[in-house]
């Protein structure tokens, strides 16, 4: 499902075949930020601590993830992400890369 999706920025969620959620997206705009041409990343929640997402949202543990995500899509589309995760104590898993 699309989080945000503008001329430079698209962000994206899914869930994995294993239960988990990735929250992903690529930057096209970072040229003069970052000096390269794109910057993609990833955050994936396990399975195991998906509850704890939801959770961490005011989400019922029963509600679809994705459904909640929709809710939260601002939020989750937004900057302070890997902050947001830490403070709440939700496992992740995290790549990027730039080009």
């Amino acid at each position: 499902m699309v989080l945000r999706s503008e001329p430079e920025l698209h962000q994206w969620a899914d869930l994995g075949g294993d239960g988990s959620l990735r929250l992903h997206g690529q930057d096209l705009g970072v040229r003069e930020l970052m000096g390269v041409d794109e910057y993609e990343w990833c955050f994936t929640v396990p399975a195991g601590h998906v509850a704890a997402f939801l959770a961490a949202l005011g989400e019922p543990p029963t509600v679809p993830v994705l459904e909640a995500v929709a809710r939260h899509a601002p939020f989750l589309a937004g900057a302070g992400l890997t902050e947001w995760f830490l403070t709440h104590g939700i496992e992740i898993d995290f790549w990027s890369r730039q080009g």
